[in-house]
């Protein structure tokens, strides 16, 4: 039998929540993205580069629990600059730097800071975003299974 892990996340669903997770708050998504990652530990590898697997679950913490956006960006650097000093070449093997499943296009909101309705778009908000759209699915089928197993 699964164990429920999405309860703090269900006792804030709207009452009239149609099932579908895009249309709740971003804090609440957060919510589940940590949750999930934080019972799921192996799918880690999937969200963090090569260069930052080491501290891939302090990275996860940055960025849900305990951190600012400013240190999610200097840990991924100090990962980066780790990585290169341990004898890795980021002009040979780019995407050891930069890329992971889940975030694949992670080098283009590390060079150009993005804007959005005029305000910038850091690159831990654009980390959360990507990670919350790769496990957009299979949250939403999760919450939906528990919300029907807690209701019934």
């Amino acid at each position: 039998m699964k164990t429920a892990i999405f309860g703090d996340v269900i006792v804030q669903l709207p009452d009239d929540w149609s099932g579908c997770i895009a249309e709740l708050e971003d804090k609440l998504k957060d919510a589940a993205v940590y949750t999930w990652l934080c019972e799921h530990k192996t799918w880690l590898a999937d969200c963090f580069p090569e260069c930052a697997q080491d501290v891939a679950h302090e990275l996860l913490e940055v960025l849900y629990a305990d951190g600012t956006d400013a240190m999610f960006d200097d840990m991924m650097t100090d990962a980066r600059e780790r990585f290169a000093a341990a004898g890795h070449k980021e002009d040979k093997s780019p995407e050891l730097f930069y890329e992971c499943l889940a975030v694949p296009n992670f080098k283009k909101y590390v060079h150009d800071a993005q804007e959005w309705l005029g305000n910038k778009y850091t690159l831990a908000e654009a980390y959360r975003d990507s990670l919350y759209l790769y496990l957009e699915r299979r949250l939403e089928d999760e919450i939906i299974s528990e919300f029907g197993k807690s209701v019934h």
